[in-house]
């Protein structure tokens, strides 16, 4: 099969077609290597990977009172990386590219339990208004305490000298003026408690071993047990007289 090209009516239009080929030509092979490099790429579709640079990270731990916490230890993908120091502070270095997302784990010491025990860092280089050079990327965490301080404030109106109880168990007696105060140290696992006064050796006081029951948050607590009695007097018994037996004398 043969093909025909029809070619231009005028020999001038294929001259000018010709010229500006070779001249796009020319322009080409001035261009400098780089340049021819860069177009190269860009038209391939698989362009080469941005190379991995180093992420400054700083990593804070504290407990849940707001204090660092030391010996903290921070993995990522079940590598480990480290522990924290005496403030709770570990600076380490991270190798990627921008953007990437990074897993963090840390786990906490003895006596502390972690509310959550992974965050995602994303890889980013940041500067400050003020400062020039890259600012390191910042992860705070915090454990929480295995056992929670607990204050219990009791006031009994016109109860001194009743024994407190804290669930079932005697914890403390009021004084003189009726008040007392019980520090607890509670496990995180325990919900509630309950805070009474045993009045079984007053028994003219009402109500009768008053309690109340507490749900526990899940930091330190302020617990107030305030009561008020009513004084019942005790019925005293009336001695009847008894009839004295005068014998009669019949004669």
């Amino acid at each position: 099969m043969i093909t025909s090209i029809r070619m231009p009516k005028s020999p001038s239009c294929a001259v000018r077609l010709r010229e500006s080929e070779t001249s796009l030509i020319l322009q080409l092979c001035q261009l400098p290597a780089i340049a021819l490099l860069g177009f190269s790429l860009g038209c391939s579709n698989n362009p080469r990977p941005q190379p991995a640079t180093e992420f400054k990270v700083e990593f804070h731990a504290e407990s849940d009172n707001g204090i660092g916490l030391q010996d903290v230890e921070v993995s990522s993908n079940r590598r480990r990386l480290g522990q924290t120091n005496s403030a709770g502070r570990f600076d380490f270095v991270l190798h990627g590219i921008e953007g990437q997302l990074v897993p963090i784990d840390w786990g906490c010491p003895a006596g502390f339990v972690a509310p959550e025990h992974a965050k995602t860092l994303r890889l980013t280089h940041t500067k400050s208004v003020t400062i020039s050079t890259p600012q390191p990327l910042k992860l705070d965490v915090t454990c929480s305490r295995q056992m929670r301080e607990v204050v219990v404030v009791i006031h009994a109106e016109q109860a001194n000298a009743i024994p407190v109880t804290v669930s079932g168990k005697i914890a403390s007696v009021t004084s003189s003026d009726g008040f007392a105060q019980v520090l607890l140290n509670v496990d995180r696992s325990i919900p509630s408690i309950t805070v009474g006064l045993d009045t079984n050796a007053r028994p003219n006081l009402k109500p009768k071993n008053p309690n109340r029951k507490y749900d526990l948050p899940s930091n330190d607590a302020l617990l107030i047990f305030d009561q008020k009695f009513n004084a019942v007097q005790p019925i005293r018994a009336i001695a009847r007289k008894e009839n004295r037996h005068i014998p009669y004398r019949v004669d």
